[in-house]
């Protein structure tokens, strides 16, 4: 299966879903008034650049420009296609990555509230 077929697949599948959503919740987070603090703003920076790592990995796996072994030599085991599954695995990190970010930017935010 190529790179193209797979991404047709994927383009309306769960990994696809997962990977808007997570992308929504970065717009959602890029538009949010974040704390002023050093901490603050280094700690939801680092889970905004940990986001963008994982949609990268995600797309880079989604357009053949990553193979399933350089992501996860594991999924060697696996019974299925091993690329799809790779790019699943990567949305649900990207989308998992991306709750995160917005975990922390509401616990940033709650510590400005209550210091105020």
């Amino acid at each position: 299966m190529t790179a193209a077929t797979i991404a047709q697949g994927l383009f309306t599948g769960p990994a696809w879903d997962k990977r808007n959503q997570a992308e929504a919740i970065y717009r959602e987070i890029m538009a949010a008034t974040w704390p002023s603090s050093r901490e603050a703003m280094a700690a939801i920076g680092q889970a905004r650049d940990y986001l963008l790592g994982e949609l990268d990995v995600h797309a880079r796996l989604l357009n053949g420009c990553m193979d399933w072994r350089e992501f996860d030599p594991d999924l060697w085991w696996f019974d299925g296609d091993r690329q799809e599954q790779a790019i699943t695995i990567a949305a649900d990190r990207a989308y998992d990555a991306a709750l995160a970010l917005r975990n922390r930017l509401a616990e940033y935010q709650g510590r400005e509230r209550r210091a105020s």
